[in-house]
């Protein structure tokens, strides 16, 4: 359980003092401590309800404040430990149901998917979201693009975005064994990389 953040807050102390590259993920399912009658009595709904659990009320506003820098009830300054940090919540998908989800959902499954793989790439930053691909950048030299449909149309569209890019990674759709590598031999920058099985199964049953 991540509980208040005291473990990331050590690894990024660890990462300021040697220079490391650590990372870490906290799990929580932001326990309320038995509020929730209280405050659903009071009227308040479902997403603000969840502000007054443990993660959202005090492990991410702490990892968030160490990251940047904060301020001491005295005034005294704390200078940012550095870092970068991403909040998800999860919820349950029945991948096997899936021609049951209503198409708005299938895309907010796709574009999920993608932002797994991008946060694998640790390039955060959406810059591109459409129906055919995503765009991440860790707002340095690393552009990530993930194709995720079996229609190529838009393909040459992303490429226009990513290719001229220093550091680049592609993602890119395929049924069967990847043969898309050849296509980029020519271009130094760039790595074509399988998607991972479990994201690849999903990208399937949303493409049928």
């Amino acid at each position: 359980m991540a509980g208040s953040g005291t473990t990331g807050h050590a690894v990024l102390n660890l990462n300021k003092e040697d220079g490391g590259n650590r990372k870490f993920i906290l799990c929580t399912n932001n326990e309320l401590n038995g509020l929730e009658k209280e405050l659903r009595e009071k009227g308040l709904s479902e997403e603000e309800i969840e502000e007054y659990g443990i993660c959202r009320r005090i492990t991410h506003k702490r990892i968030k404040k160490v990251i940047k820098g904060y301020k001491k009830q005295n005034g005294e300054k704390v200078k940012g430990l550095g870092g970068s940090l991403e909040y998800f919540k999860t919820e349950f998908v029945d991948v096997e149901n899936i021609e049951n989800v209503p198409d708005k959902k299938k895309l907010e499954f796709t574009y999920n998917a993608g932002q797994m793989i991008a946060l694998k790439e640790d390039a955060f930053k959406e810059v591109v979201k459409n129906k055919f691909y995503q765009i991440f950048t860790d707002e340095k030299d690393k552009f990530v693009g993930i194709y995720f449909k079996e229609n190529l149309d838009k393909l040459s569209e992303m490429e226009k975005k990513i290719l001229d890019k220093k550091d680049v990674k592609l993602y890119l759709f395929s049924y069967g064994k990847n043969d898309f590598k050849k296509d980029y031999v020519k271009y130094k920058n760039v790595i074509v990389k399988d998607i991972p099985e479990p994201i690849l199964k999903i990208y399937k049953k949303l493409n049928n």
